[in-house]
């Protein structure tokens, strides 16, 4: 569904949104009620500055010095301009939002006015973080024969029952304890799974395969792959350490900031006659982006997450919001060199969270020709730290051994133990609810394997998440609601503004030592 689409329905939510509101405001949502917020600008120019942040005002503030502004509205705006008679001119509006809500005072950020080597204005922003610590999805842990490890987290992006979906994990290494498989579901972060169904397919492949499996639950076995040429070998041709985040230190105000996408171009040395390959993407989504979502939706008050669940039964709600998190660059858009100076859609990767390194694959088609392959890889700057992207021309569908449903399923809680395997063994109506510190612990029984060949185990699991909401009040900013729905790019604009932050005080801090 385009986005052009999208906004509309999402506009018609706001009248659910005045409902909510009128049953609980309270004020909470404006500040009126609460406590003002304080928004600090910083000159980092060589000149004096006119600086406007909602009604107040700092003229001729002096380079080096700062102001302090009072902020009464999450909506509020901000510019900078460079005060006339000095032989410059130059302006620039302060990007993103200044300031949240949190219990019922405002939360504010800062932002650092700058010039670029070419005499623009810049202005560099700290957000502000209302809600930071929210949920994430479920955790997936298993024993690879030293250590309990973290394969990764499941179900990112299926936030509330109205995008209920299936997920798949290949689990690597996963060792058998005896004749069992044992598997561990945690709810690590503020949030509550709803868990539906979960399986353990079983795969069987050459040991000097893996397997691999793509966004839409297809699971092939690789061979071989090809890492990139050029500058970008030396940092993405193998998981060691190494990553690729789309974010320079202090790009504010230049080409992605108001855009959705940064671009990473790759090219690899192509087999004779090879016509299709497999992209294989090792990597993850950044904490900093996880941070910016809980920090963006506590903008609009403690009344929207209730907003979001009460909207998630309306049949639009799962592509709208896969398109909005696609969209917003969550996902990895990727395109494929056609050889004339163009680029063909190859497909999307969807986001995989923060928890651990994931390794996700894309099937491509290649144009004809044996020259090199151009690989163009597209998402919010900050948003992904990519480890190692490579190609394998000779993946095949992986083969099924076995779909096992869990021998048994035990729920752990701080208050009570339960039997759950009748629950998550089978697909219908109920599902095991798991909240924060609480945990499933599965066993599947081990097929052996024939000599020769390697099982790698794939955890299928169907279900959801929703982030705590331990506030009972039911406000919503509306104004902050409706600007960040009518404006382009909006969660990419205020993502940046805390992504290229957070890399500037990682440069910082490196600088120092």
């Amino acid at each position: 569904m385009a986005l052009d689409r999208a906004v509309p329905t999402l506009l018609g939510t706001l009248a659910v949104a005045g409902a909510l509101c009128a049953s609980g405001c309270d004020g909470c949502c404006s500040g009126d009620d609460g406590n003002p917020g304080t928004f600090t600008v910083f000159n980092d120019t060589p000149y004096h500055l006119h600086v406007f942040v909602a009604d107040e005002s700092a003229l001729f503030l002096g380079p080096g010095e700062f102001a302090d502004f009072e902020v009464e509205e999450t909506n509020a705006t901000a510019s900078v301009l460079v005060a006339p008679g000095q032989g410059v001119t130059a302006a620039a509006d302060v990007p993103g939002s200044l300031c949240c809500v949190e219990d019922e005072d405002l939360l504010c950020g800062s932002a650092t006015a700058r010039l670029g080597e070419d005499g623009t204005l810049y202005v560099d922003t700290s957000s502000p973080s209302c809600g930071g610590d929210g949920g994430s999805c479920p955790y997936i842990y298993g024993h690879d024969g030293q250590d309990q490890r973290l394969y990764g987290e499941v179900l990112t992006g299926a936030l509330n029952s109205g995008a209920m979906r299936m997920d798949t994990l290949p689990m690597p290494g996963l060792s058998r304890d005896g004749d069992r498989y044992r598997v561990r579901l945690a709810a690590v972060l503020a949030e509550r799974e709803h868990i539906d169904a979960i399986a353990l397919e079983v795969l069987a492949h050459e040991p000097d395969r893996t397997v691999v499996g793509t966004s839409g639950g297809a699971l092939f076995a690789v061979g071989s792959r090809a890492a990139p040429g050029g500058p970008s070998r030396n940092v993405l041709a193998a998981v060691d350490g190494k990553a690729w985040t789309g974010v320079e230190p202090f790009p504010a105000g230049e080409g992605p900031a108001t855009t959705a996408s940064t671009d990473l171009t790759l090219s690899f040395a192509r087999p004779r006659g090879a016509r299709s390959a497999l992209l294989v993407v090792e990597g993850r989504n950044t904490q900093a982006l996880q941070d910016a979502t809980h920090a963006f939706m506590a903008r609009f008050g403690p009344g929207f997450p209730k907003l979001m669940r009460a909207t998630s039964g309306v049949p639009e709600y799962r592509p709208i919001l896969e398109e909005l998190l696609g969209g917003a660059g969550f996902s990895i858009d990727v395109a494929v060199y056609d050889g004339h100076g163009g680029w063909q859609v190859a497909g999307r990767i969807r986001p995989v969270g923060p928890a651990a390194v994931r390794t996700i694959g894309l099937p491509i088609a290649l144009p004809p020709g044996d020259d090199e392959v151009g690989v163009r890889l597209s998402a919010l700057g900050g948003a992904w730290s990519l480890d190692a992207v490579s190609l394998g021309f000779d993946a095949r569908p992986a083969t099924r051994v076995a779909v096992l449903a869990p021998t048994r399923a035990r729920f752990v809680g701080a208050a009570r133990v339960a039997d759950v395997t009748g629950v998550v063994g089978v697909t219908d109506e109920r599902a095991a609810v798991v909240e924060t510190g609480e945990r499933l612990d599965l066993e599947f029984a081990a097929p052996r394997p024939a000599p020769g060949v390697t099982h790698t185990p794939v955890l299928r699991i169907l279900g959801y998440y929703e982030v705590l909401d331990p506030d009972p009040r039911h406000c919503l900013a509306l104004g902050a609601l409706y600007d960040s729905l009518t404006t382009p790019h909006a969660f990419a604009r205020f993502a940046r503004s805390r992504l290229t932050a957070h890399a500037a005080l990682r440069v910082q801090k490196e600088r120092r030592q």
